[in-house]
């Protein structure tokens, strides 16, 4: 049997069945066009700014080249490398150095001995092994004095120990410690001394 059907609900069928092909091919082809279009617009607008800062960044390269070498040729800094006619030498100016931030203070030297040399980086490692006694106030501002000095000097190793001697009555005579550091400083290696 062929029933018929109204001709107001052929057409309702009609414009829903039209509604719907046009509501799928939206969601199935124009929606992820205008997504894509959408994701390329936003990718470009990033990718102009992008290219903004790269040309200023490229047109301030000259003048950042020009500055970065007039501050290495001269950033008014001292040069932090240890000098001297030889490894020998430097140790023995090192040396000097060392007792005389402890001649000022209350603090006695006990022993100074001249590290091997070493390498490293590309420089020639120059250190001292240094053995004294003193308070913690002047522990403090010698080794104040090393690590602030000219040439650049580093301290390494550190080792302190109490030394406390008591007199009869038990009482604590002295507050001094025994310190045993490494102290070294980096000269620019010269090629005379690779042999």
């Amino acid at each position: 049997m062929n029933r018929v059907v109204p001709p107001l609900m052929s057409r309702a069928l009609a414009l829903a069945l039209l509604v719907l092909v046009v509501g799928f091919a939206w969601i199935v082809i124009v929606e992820p066009i205008r997504a894509d279009f959408e994701n390329q617009e936003t990718r470009i607008v990033r990718a102009t700014t992008l290219l903004a800062r790269y040309e200023k960044a490229l047109s301030d390269e000259p003048i950042l080249r020009t500055e970065i070498e007039r501050l290495r040729k001269n950033d008014g800094s001292p040069d932090p490398f240890l000098k001297g006619e030889s490894t020998q030498i430097i140790a023995a100016n090192l040396q000097n150095q060392i007792q005389t931030f402890v001649a000022g203070e209350p603090g006695d030297i006990r022993s100074i001995q001249v590290l091997p040399e070493s390498e490293e980086d590309g420089f020639e490692k120059i250190g001292l092994r240094v053995t004294l006694t003193a308070g913690i106030p002047t522990m403090q501002k010698i080794f104040y004095d090393i690590e602030s000095s000219v040439p650049a000097l580093f301290i390494d190793n550190l080792d302190i120990r109490t030394n406390i001697r008591r007199r009869r009555r038990n009482v604590e005579s002295t507050n001094r410690v025994q310190i045993r550091f490494d102290v070294f400083g980096y000269r620019k290696r010269v090629s005379s001394d690779a042999s």
